[in-house]
């Protein structure tokens, strides 16, 4: 009910179907990011007060932080071009804008790449400008401002040996400038980093409707150059999952592209779509496993080494001491134990029992990888 209360928010129309069970719809509606759209269509003569009061309220909530979000971006971009550090927006704040309205796109963070030489600099800075940081990893630094949540990108692709020659593993060789210290992504690159991300989430813990229809709405709105797009997809292994997502967002979505060269099974289609209900945005639908995501791809004993033992990199960020004394490094992994088995009891434990209940749910999602055509895709 909710694809269908999407299409016709994407058609400007009301939809004429009730709805059976509202707080199913309810439910889906907030864990698939697709919201915002339900209650465009919504027709309030055909559906109950409560849930129509009720959306309406999470609704204007959409409208009130795409501006508390759009007036912090501005703030960000203030300070980093007054002081001389070039940045480049990524994914949801671009994102927002292709769509009908920015805040029928919901977004949980603004995300932000600068270059690591300036890693220091713009910590220091975030500070004095009341930023708190949160945590850090040499991916990015998680900071809060007031209740909105910023993440600063010094990667935008973790490379999985020194070897590694991916393409994501360079954006500033693929940007354009906006303005003073501001700049772009190009677009067939902007693009590919969407996908390659989504895929990183299918891979790791989950993704909703509105991952999938973001691609969709790029490829609506976007003038692409088509071989340069397929050139990049195809050299970092991602073709064969792109046409999978437009296959299936013609589909689910009634959206029809240049770039819609194949149609999708009933089959596949299916398991998909189920997948998609169950994960919800980030795999947080209240019946989804993420951990079975993880599962797929590397042993019980693998992800427990890795959580026990964290590679110097991410332990560096986690304790400062590391940082300048490298050697110190063993000592500090008794003290990360001690803080997962008492610090954080409640937390390990209930990612353990997540862990130990992805068994039920391992074949289902092995389907679903090889569905996406991402099999022999690692991250």
């Amino acid at each position: 009910m909710i694809l269908e209360y999407t299409r016709c928010a994407l058609a400007q129309t009301k939809s004429n179907k009730p709805i059976e069970n509202e707080a199913a719809f309810f439910q889906q509606a907030k864990e698939s990011g697709l919201f915002g759209f339900c209650f465009e269509a919504m027709d309030e003569t055909i559906v109950s007060k409560r849930l129509y009061e009720q959306s309406k309220r999470i609704y204007f909530s959409f409208i009130q932080k795409d501006l508390s979000q759009q007036a912090l971006k501005e703030k960000i971009n203030h300070l980093f071009n007054e002081h001389h550090i070039d940045h480049v927006f990524l994914k949801g704040i671009h994102l927002k804008e292709l769509y009908p309205k920015p805040y029928l796109r919901g977004m949980g963070d603004i995300d932000c790449l600068i270059k690591e030489k300036d890693i220091l600099k713009t910590q220091k800075l975030l500070k004095e400008a009341g930023f708190k940081l949160d945590s850090k990893s040499d991916v990015h630094d998680v900071y809060y401002y007031h209740y909105e949540m910023l993440e600063i990108h010094q990667k935008i692709y973790k490379e999985t040996h020194k070897a590694d020659k991916h393409l994501l593993r360079y954006p500033w060789d693929y940007v354009y400038h906006v303005e003073n210290y501001e700049y772009r992504l190009k677009k067939e690159y902007e693009l590919l980093h969407l996908i390659h991300h989504l895929s990183k989430h299918i891979l790791s813990s989950g993704v909703g409707f509105r991952s999938l229809l973001d691609i969709q709405i790029y490829l609506k709105e976007m003038p692409l150059d088509k071989e340069l797009l397929y050139t990049y997809l195809k050299e970092v292994g991602l073709f064969e999952f792109f046409k999978v997502i437009i296959a299936f967002n013609k589909k689910a979505f009634n959206l029809d592209t240049a770039y819609n060269e194949a149609d999708i099974s009933e089959e596949d289609y299916a398991l998909i779509l189920s997948y998609l209900y169950k994960s919800g945005i980030h795999g947080k639908g209240g019946n989804f496993n993420p951990m079975a995501s993880r599962l797929s791809k590397q042993s019980k004993f693998k992800i427990i080494l890795k959580v026990l033992f964290p590679s110097y990199q991410d332990m560096k960020n986690k304790y400062k001491p590391i940082r300048y004394i490298p050697i110190l490094l063993p000592f500090f992994y008794p003290v990360r134990w001690f803080t997962l088995l008492f610090l954080k009891r409640k937390q390990t434990k209930k990612q353990l029992n997540k862990l130990n209940q992805a068994d039920t749910n391992l074949s289902e999602m092995k389907a679903v990888i090889e569905t996406f055509k991402l099999g022999d895709y690692d991250i």
